[in-house]
């Protein structure tokens, strides 16, 4: 997939898809970005949009755009054509993120931007329930509408790299060769209790319901298992 080149003349957005990893991986970008490196979160207490930075060379912007609240990649910095994103199993995606969700229910009522208030409402609201109708948090973080006839060629275009959360450190090592830096030692962090349990046939009817996210996943997946083992060695040694 890393046919497109990292231009360090060019500024870079990473793309911080809810519960796939992008609290750990900002710890990254601050080793390698330094003050060159840029937040992009709704301040959620004031309802208010993310602010909006003048982009020069080798700068990075890193956080949630999501393109149906008006925070997209295209609605902020559409001159920019290197991005990188961190993408999970859906299936896990969508559970950690209900997870975490229950567990800071009193934090999150606070918030008027909070896009889930049915959870927040009802004691009663279960994980079964959400992953049958809640839609996806993926396909919002990217910077338009993607469908099974186009994701690859958006993504191969306009992606550097896709890592996966499963892998975190050699997710890292892979980016860190293709953007010049030395790697950094990562660990997952903002993980979530569990205390609910889905049986096998859920997974399986959440995954027929959800075929372009799993292809987004895949693909993502194949592209991580192509790049040579020595490329991350090679970085993660130096």
């Amino acid at each position: 997939m890393n046919a497109k080149q990292y231009n360090p003349q060019q500024p870079v957005l990473s793309i911080h898809i809810p519960k796939c990893g992008g609290t750990s991986f900002e710890f990254v970008l601050k080793k390698w970005f330094g003050d060159r490196l840029r937040l992009h979160y709704w301040n959620s207490r004031k309802d208010k949009l993310p602010e909006k930075y003048d982009l020069s060379a080798g700068m990075c912007v890193h956080g949630h755009f999501e393109r149906f609240r008006g925070s997209g990649t295209l609605d902020y910095y559409p001159q920019v054509t290197q991005l990188f994103t961190i993408v999970r199993d859906p299936f896990q995606h969508f559970v950690s993120h209900y997870f975490y969700i229950k567990k800071n229910r009193k934090t999150l009522k606070k918030q008027p931007s909070m896009k889930h208030q049915q959870i927040l409402a009802d004691p009663n609201y279960d994980l079964k329930t959400h992953l049958e109708s809640t839609s996806s948090y993926l396909l919002a973080h990217f910077p338009q509408d993607i469908t099974m006839e186009n994701y690859q060629q958006i993504l191969t275009e306009r992606y550097l790299y896709i890592g996966i959360t499963e892998d975190l450190q050699t997710t890292v090592n892979q980016l860190a060769a293709i953007l010049g830096f030395p790697s950094v030692k990562v660990s997952l962090k903002n993980e979530s209790i569990r205390d609910e349990e889905l049986s096998d046939s859920i997974e399986a009817e959440f995954r027929q319901r959800h075929p372009l996210e799993y292809a987004i996943y895949e693909f993502a997946l194949n592209n991580y298992r192509n790049i040579p083992p020595d490329t991350a060695d090679r970085c993660a040694s130096n």
